[in-house]
């Protein structure tokens, strides 16, 4: 049997949930209730939880969000789901239902679906396969903690970079309000404006992580200062003793380029990831092998390493998907 829950999930269903996870996949911080919950809080953004029970009992469970993009009409009215499924002892009939179920509830309803960050695993490639999933390899960087140095393991670069920072006076500090908050966030919006060229969270969906992360060590908000002035930031969301995944990152390059503002956030992550005792820091995607890719560079240079991920992304309209991807690609977007 499979259970729904939108927007709003019942105290007993959040426990049990969260329990499921904990024991079975505790790295998987984006099923979490935690997350259902930010989204819940996000303008434009319904997250739903699809539910396997056996006998009562969890034995699978996503979370999918279903995101909704009025500057791109229907076309940006997708579902995404940002980790793999998990599911107990990795029960291929497990993961077909909830498929089925997830289909039947909004094949009609998004223009496309995708599920990101997924690891190869033989059960899930078949089943995404049987389900009309087309795969896309993505490069992935991550840093595995272990008993070496982590500053030692940076390029020299980077090292002298950090400390040049450290040494005019920049710091590393969760952010003191909601005004600072929406600093970080107005670096942000330029950035994708200019530069990433993406589509941003609602200003909610940072607001309500600050809110969160401060009762809550799985998610991070980190502001990167000077002279009392946020200049950039960092949002982590991951598990004490687990993966810690920089999800959202940014400077003011330009104004603050001598003190390097992007490199001290994603220091002061890898810095706060070792802190909550970490296995692993994740940095969230690395572009497409054998494509030039800028971030990934950036990234390499704090001693990652590479592994192939992959994305998955089905729709019932691939000609119509086709041609947004060439139109948006047109207008850069």
């Amino acid at each position: 049997m499979v259970k729904q829950y939108e927007n709003i999930i019942p105290d007993e269903a959040e426990k049990e949930i969260l329990s499921f996870l904990q024991s079975e996949s505790p790295e998987s911080v984006f099923h979490y209730p935690l997350i259902f919950n930010l989204y819940s809080l996000t303008k434009g953004y319904n997250p739903v939880y699809f539910v396997h029970y056996t006998d009562d009992r969890i034995d699978g469970l996503m979370l999918v969000v279903i995101i909704r993009s009025y500057f791109l009409w229907q076309f940006g009215r997708r579902a995404l789901v940002m980790q793999s499924p998990v599911i107990k002892s990795a029960r291929e009939e497990v993961l077909q239902d909830l498929l089925v179920e997830f289909k039947s509830a909004y094949s009609d309803k998004v223009f496309y679906t995708e599920f990101r960050n997924c690891k190869k695993d033989e059960k899930l490639d078949r089943t995404l396969s049987e389900f009309n999933f087309v795969p896309q390899e993505r490069i992935n960087l991550y840093i595995d903690f272990g008993s070496f140095d982590t500053f030692q393991n940076l390029s020299e670069s980077k090292q002298r970079q950090i400390n040049k920072g450290l040494d005019a006076g920049v710091t590393v500090e969760p952010f003191a309000d909601i005004y600072e908050l929406n600093t970080f966030y107005g670096i942000l919006r330029e950035l994708y404006k200019h530069k990433v060229r993406k589509p941003l969270p609602d200003k909610s969906f940072f607001v309500s992580a600050y809110r969160l992360g401060r009762h809550n060590d799985c998610i991070q908000t980190l502001a990167i200062k000077y002279d009392r002035m946020v200049i950039g930031g960092i949002l982590l969301a991951g598990n004490p003793g687990k993966t810690y995944y920089e999800w959202y990152i940014g400077g003011l390059h330009q104004t603050y380029k001598h003190l390097f503002p992007s490199v001290m956030a994603t220091w002061g992550g890898i810095q706060k990831a070792g802190e909550l005792k970490a296995e692993r820091f994740d940095f969230m995607g690395g572009g497409i092998p054998d494509v030039p890719y800028g971030v990934r560079d950036f990234k390499a240079r704090f001693g990652s390493e590479e592994e192939i991920n992959y994305r998955w992304k089905w729709t019932k309209y691939p000609v119509a998907l086709k041609l947004a991807r060439r139109i948006f690609k047109i207008l850069k977007f």
